[in-house]
C-alpha cells in the first residue's frame, strides 16, 4: 500500500512540477492494476472504474468514485474549507471539478488529493476479464449494455483466437465514431482466467523437481543381512 501511494504522490508532484512550468490547469485520474500470484490490486484515483467480468456475463466494480456526492470525501472537503457547489444535479469542488481527487489539478491541490484507494481481491474460479476504464465509455453505455457487449465479444475473441485487444478496439470505435463521444474512452482489458491457470501450473511445476528429488533418494528398506 505505501509504495502505491509513494509511486502516486511521485508522479502529482512531477506533474505539478511541469503543470507549474508551463501554466497548465489541468489534471487527470490514474487507474492501474498488479496481478501476482492469483491476486490482482486496484489502485483508484478519481473517477475512473475497475470492474471484473465474471464467466456468465455479470459485470463486478471493484472501485468508488472519488466525488463530492461520497460523504467521506465531502467531509474532508469541507473540514479543508473547500466550497462545495452543484450544478444541475452535479456537485462540484470549488464549482469546477467532479471529482475529489486527481493527479495535478494545479488551482485546487489544497483539497484535490492524489492519495490511492486500492483493492486487493484473490482470482475467482470464475472471474474472467479485468477491465480498466475511464468514465467516458460509460457516458456511453450504461453499466448493463457495457457488460453484455464486453461478454459477447468475448465470446466472439475466444471463438475466433483473437487478441483482447479486438474487445476493446470494437468498443472504442462504436463509442467515437457511432455515438461522437467527445470524453476521454480509454479501456485496458486483461485476462484474469488465462492468469490463474498460468499461476496453478508455475506452483505445480515447482513443486514437481521435489518430488523427482524425493523418488531420486528415497530407497527402500532393506532389512541387515547375516552372514
Amino acid at each position: 500500500m505505501t509504495n502505491r501511494i509513494l509511486v502516486c504522490s511521485h508522479l502529482d508532484s512531477n506533474f505539478l512540477e511541469e503543470a507549474t512550468k508551463f501554466n497548465m490547469k489541468a489534471g487527470s485520474t490514474l487507474l492501474f492494476s498488479l496481478i501476482h500470484n492469483g491476486h490482482f490490486s486496484i489502485a483508484n484515483i478519481g473517477d475512473s472504474v475497475g470492474y471484473v467480468l465474471k464467466d456468465n456475463g455479470y459485470l463486478m466494480k471493484k472501485t468508488i468514485d472519488h466525488t463530492p456526492d461520497r460523504t467521506d470525501e465531502y467531509t474532508r472537503l469541507a473540514e479543508l474549507g473547500s466550497l462545495i457547489t452543484t450544478k444541475n444535479g452535479v456537485k462540484r469542488v470549488e464549482g469546477e471539478l467532479t471529482v475529489t481527487r486527481a493527479i495535478g489539478d494545479l488551482d485546487h491541490k489544497n483539497f484535490i488529493i492524489s492519495e490511492p484507494e486500492v483493492t486487493t481481491a484473490a482470482i475467482e474460479e470464475d472471474d474472467d476479464l479485468l477491465i480498466l476504464s475511464s468514465d467516458g465509455i460509460l457516458r456511453v453505455y450504461d453499466e448493463q449494455t457495457f457488460a453484455l457487449k464486453l461478454h459477447q465479444l468475448r465470446q466472439i475473441q475466444r471463438a475466433q483466437g483473437l487478441d483482447l485487444s479486438f474487445i476493446s478496439r470494437c468498443l472504442l470505435d462504436e463509442a467515437c465514431q457511432n455515438f461522437y463521444c467527445r470524453d476521454n474512452v480509454s479501456l485496458v482489458i486483461i485476462d484474469l482466467a488465462k492468469h490463474l491457470v498460468e499461476y496453478r501450473t508455475s506452483q505445480q511445476a515447482s513443486i514437481m523437481p521435489d518430488r523427482k528429488l524425493h523418488q531420486q533418494f528415497s530407497m527402500p528398506f532393506m532389512p541387515p543381512v547375516n552372514y
